[in-house]
């Protein structure tokens, strides 16, 4: 079993991210970006659940140590 965190993509954001990582051209600092990208588990907007963070979202989280509230209001 693996004990990397599970990587989830929308299908539009990986497209996206794969049209980036091949415009980028063969630049070894992306490759870390490309084994995630390659891994990644691919759903359909639809199916996004409401606490999966995807390409452009808005977050707001808590210091569970200090209750602190960070992120755009």
């Amino acid at each position: 079993m693996s004990r990397l965190p599970r990587v989830v993509l929308t299908r539009f954001d990986h497209t996206r991210l794969t049209q980036l990582l091949e415009r980028a051209g063969e630049r070894w600092e992306l490759d870390p970006l490309r084994a995630q990208v390659a891994r990644a588990e691919i759903i359909d907007a639809p199916s996004v659940p409401a606490d999966l963070v995807t390409m452009n979202s808005v977050v707001r989280f808590a210091d569970e140590a200090s209750g602190k509230v960070s992120g755009p209001a």
